[in-house]
């Protein structure tokens, strides 16, 4: 990877080492050019050259936890169909480890809250053969702030502070 992407300083050329980059599988990533490339049409000019070593931590766990699903459907008029979807959050506390750079430690996650989810949609006959239809869904991932990591050489707190999600469709 260190080799495409230094090569491709030099030669301008920089598919090979996004290939690298897609296929690199490491705890420590190094990166030397232009992370993102942006490329002119005309001339191919590059926007930014970068270079930064990023070490990853993954975490694992394992627990069982139960949640429920509610919806309701409803037809006002004929031809329309509103529908509500309700699927509840979800808390673990998990036992699990972190592999880091330097090794894996083994360590129990508290308080992991995984969001309820709300969704509205919306269908409209407008023929026999024709319906339009729109939804909206909100996931409330900003209750998922801060997880309680305890184990290894000393108990930490991993600062999340996710902003809840919304998806939209129509079709």
């Amino acid at each position: 990877f260190l080799t495409a992407r230094a090569n491709a300083v030099f030669a301008n050329s920089y598919y090979e080492g996004d290939l690298a980059w897609m296929d690199l599988d490491a705890p420590v990533e190094i990166t030397i050019g232009p992370y993102e490339t942006y490329e002119d049409g005309l001339f191919g000019y590059k926007a930014a050259f970068e270079s930064f070593v990023t070490a990853i931590r993954v975490l694992k766990g394992d627990d069982v936890a139960a949640g429920f699903t509610a919806g309701v459907r409803i037809t006002p008029i004929e031809g329309t169909e509103i529908g509500l979807g309700y699927r509840s959050g979800i808390e673990h506390d998990l036992d699990g480890e972190i592999d880091t750079p330097t090794g894996s430690i083994d360590v129990d996650y508290n308080n992991v809250s995984l969001p309820e989810i709300v969704t509205l949609g919306v269908r409209q006959r407008i023929t026999n053969s024709f319906r339009v239809m729109a939804g909206a869904e909100w996931a409330n991932w900003s209750r998922f702030g801060t997880v309680e990591v305890e184990g290894g050489p000393a108990p930490f707190d991993l600062q999340f502070d996710y902003e809840d999600g919304w998806f939209f469709n129509v079709g």
